[in-house]
């Protein structure tokens, strides 16, 4: 039996970073169920959204914000991956 990858994230904090800060383009950009939103620029003021206890996976849109944020999280002690290529290579495996 073949698990899909995005099987897996249920194990991990999902963060989500919106091109904006907009809350409506959380959305229109791709948003994962559960995921917290939270723009880029604003990241180090709200840490305290942040769950500790397990992995953060982090996304974007295309990949480069949680890439940035997963580098500055990392050098803080959090326990993080960045999703490569982001929502939009992950929308299209999960609509499969």
């Amino acid at each position: 039996m073949e698990i899909p990858f995005y099987y897996y994230f249920k194990y991990f904090f999902l963060l989500h970073f919106p091109l904006s800060n907009a809350p409506i383009d959380a959305y229109m950009d791709g948003f994962m169920e559960g995921a917290v939103s939270i723009p880029l620029a604003q990241l180090r003021s709200r840490l305290e959204k942040l769950d500790r206890s397990k992995p953060i996976l982090l996304y974007c849109n295309m990949g480069g914000n949680s890439y940035t944020a997963c580098c500055a999280l990392s050098q803080l002690g959090y326990d993080c991956v960045s999703l490569a290529g982001g929502y939009q290579v992950y929308e299209p495996a999960v609509s499969e």
